[in-house]
């Protein structure tokens, strides 16, 4: 499997975000390393659409990837005309199987309890309906003492989940 996108999910309206900068430089290198774009995405739904301009989000997410010496990202902003969580991650697995996403980079909250139960989980929603391989990225920077040897591969044994493992090894082989 051939693919030349990664879709990156983000929320550029998230309060406090960040993320651990080597983590996204690797991440950033492992695209460029295997031929393939990041391209961030953005779901607008129905609560924002009347308060934010398209300008103002490309903005945002622009200036997210160059604190990071990213430069040049252009955002897709995708329209989810509902309030549900679900249907925004249905959006993006639609639009990635437009582009011909090969992987899609969530941020998660790691949110438990209460808060995870009252706001649901978008990354939740993606991981439940995903027919693509998902990295999901915490906004916790790992350990120092972290070993990145290793990946984890949780399957069904599903013939879809070994196309799945298949086209991660194609991808990571140069790797």
């Amino acid at each position: 499997m051939n693919t030349r996108t990664i879709l990156w999910a983000i929320d550029p309206f998230e309060q406090g975000l960040k993320f651990d900068r080597k983590t996204v430089k690797e991440l950033m290198t492992w695209a460029l390393q295997t031929g393939q774009k990041v391209e961030p995405v953005f779901v607008l739904s129905a609560t924002e659409q009347p308060v934010t301009k398209a300008s103002e989000i490309e903005g945002k997410i622009s200036d997210f990837f160059s604190t990071f010496h990213i430069e040049g990202v252009k955002p897709t902003i995708l329209i989810n005309n509902t309030r549900s969580i679900a249907k925004g991650a249905q959006t993006v697995l639609e639009y990635a199987k437009e582009a011909n996403a090969g992987l899609i980079i969530v941020s998660s909250h790691g949110r438990k309890g209460i808060p995870r139960m009252r706001f649901g989980s978008f990354a939740e929603a993606l991981l439940t309906q995903a027919h693509i391989p998902l990295f999901f990225m915490n906004q916790v920077p790992l350990p120092v003492a972290v070993n990145l040897t290793k990946t984890l591969w949780a399957t069904d044994f599903s013939n879809h989940c070994r196309i799945a493992y298949d086209a991660f090894l194609y991808q990571a082989r140069d790797l």
